[in-house]
């Protein structure tokens, strides 16, 4: 089982990669500086479905513990 710090952290990266989902499909509702790093992150991270399938990697692991 999947300690609580790992599960915690899934749980974070996961809030954050849909704050920069968000961020870069609804731009026109959010913050300019929060768009700026959420294209950041994706482009660091691959690209939107490199960046998604990683975190989405990291929950599966997370839950399998």
């Amino acid at each position: 089982m999947a300690t609580k710090k790992e599960l915690r952290a899934a749980l974070d990266r996961s809030r954050i990669a849909i704050d920069d989902w968000l961020n870069t499909y609804a731009s026109e509702f959010c913050d300019e500086e929060r768009v700026k790093e959420a294209g950041t992150r994706i482009r660091e991270g691959g690209g939107t479905l490199a960046y998604i399938a990683d975190v989405q990697e990291q929950n599966r692991e997370a839950l399998k513990g």
